[in-house]
């Protein structure tokens, strides 16, 4: 579904509605996972930024530089996963659900499995 969701934003265009989906596993090896062919590793790794030119992975990988006015997250996974999600965005002024800004609003959702 998100993947058809990111074909249909490229056939509006970026200008009408920005949707990029990146999925990675951090378990490529157990045994349901053996068939899966995309990124690969814990994804906070995807959100820090290489020192050498100051991109994550995940700008290099959607092409434009990550910003709370033009991303939201969504991840899921365990508590720990959570945490670094959370180390690495908070930072930049990401807030997750919990934690609300006083308006309401916030960036980052996620599922924890504990």
């Amino acid at each position: 579904m998100l993947t058809e969701l990111e074909e249909e934003s490229i056939d509006k265009g970026k200008d009408h509605w920005n949707f990029r989906y990146r999925a990675s596993i951090s378990r490529p090896n157990e045994p349901l996972n053996k068939s899966w062919g995309g990124h690969k590793g814990r994804v906070e790794t995807f959100l820090k930024p290489d020192p050498a030119t100051g991109k994550s992975l995940l700008e290099e990988l959607v092409g434009e530089k990550i910003t709370r006015e033009n991303t939201m997250f969504y991840g899921c996974g365990f508590q720990g996963t959570v945490d670094g999600i959370m180390q690495t965005l908070a930072p930049l002024g990401f807030v997750d659900e919990e934690n609300m800004r006083e308006d309401g609003t916030f960036d980052v959702k996620y599922e924890s499995y504990g």
